[in-house]
């Protein structure tokens, strides 16, 4: 049998490995993914750094992650006011103060008009005696009424004559004065103790109600006249 050194027998008895090309494609795959690793890395730090933050920090509000590639969410849009419903209570209108109801009223009534009571006026003049025995303001006298703005002037009064002479008495010879100077002629109607017409004697007397269309004033006076006569009769009745 033959012998073999301890050595030399170890060395045949190793299989030798090739050594060709393939070692050094697969070195060469290595060192490129080791680069390309080591470039990921590079750049995920340099992100980083550029951002403000730290690798593993939560993203700061209001900023965008332009830097990792990624866009933050848009803020989800606020929904309009949902106007109150019919349904949904609302808060009721305090109540208002109860007023008293509205009623229509009608024209008040006029202020009745005051007659007018002096005491007897008595006037002479011409042989003629005129005594003024009342003298009343109405409204009314009959059927008549007195236009807008005026008032009815009723005098009673009593003529008696001592003159010789005949004397024409009726309401066309009587005129009412007031204190403006404004003249108002008796009224010719036919009413209830209104004085008549006719020719007074000597010793005679007549009496009756001559009735005027006159305005409210005050400072009346009664005129009496006839023809032939210088001077009219005058009897104040107010001041």
């Amino acid at each position: 049998m033959a012998r073999y050194d301890s050595d030399e027998g170890e060395e045949l008895l190793r299989p030798k490995r090739p050594k060709g090309p393939g070692c050094g494609k697969l070195a060469l795959i290595l060192g490129v993914c080791v680069c390309l690793l080591g470039g990921v890395l590079l750049l995920c730090l340099i992100g980083s750094v550029l951002s403000g933050r730290k690798p593993g920090d939560a993203p700061v509000a209001g900023r965008s992650d332009k830097a990792s590639g990624r866009d933050r969410p848009s803020d989800p849009p606020v929904p309009p006011p949902v106007p109150p419903s019919s349904d949904t209570p609302t808060s009721a209108p305090p109540p208002s103060r109860p007023t008293a109801p509205k009623t229509d009223t009608p024209n008040a009534p006029k202020t009745p008009l005051k007659p007018v009571e002096p005491e007897p006026v008595v006037a002479k003049a011409n042989g003629v005696t005129l005594t003024v025995l009342s003298l009343k303001r109405k409204d009314r006298l009959g059927d008549w009424v007195p236009d807008k703005g005026f008032s009815i002037y009723a005098a009673e009064v009593e003529v008696a004559s001592s003159s010789a002479a005949d004397l024409k008495y009726g309401p066309r010879v009587f005129k009412l004065k007031d204190k403006q100077g404004r003249e108002s002629a008796a009224t010719l109607r036919t009413f209830d103790g209104a004085l008549t017409s006719g020719i007074l004697k000597r010793g005679e007397r007549v009496r009756g109600v001559v009735a005027f269309s006159a305005r409210e004033a005050q400072g009346l006076t009664l005129i009496l006249s006839s023809a032939g006569w210088k001077e009219p009769l005058v009897a104040k009745l107010t001041d």
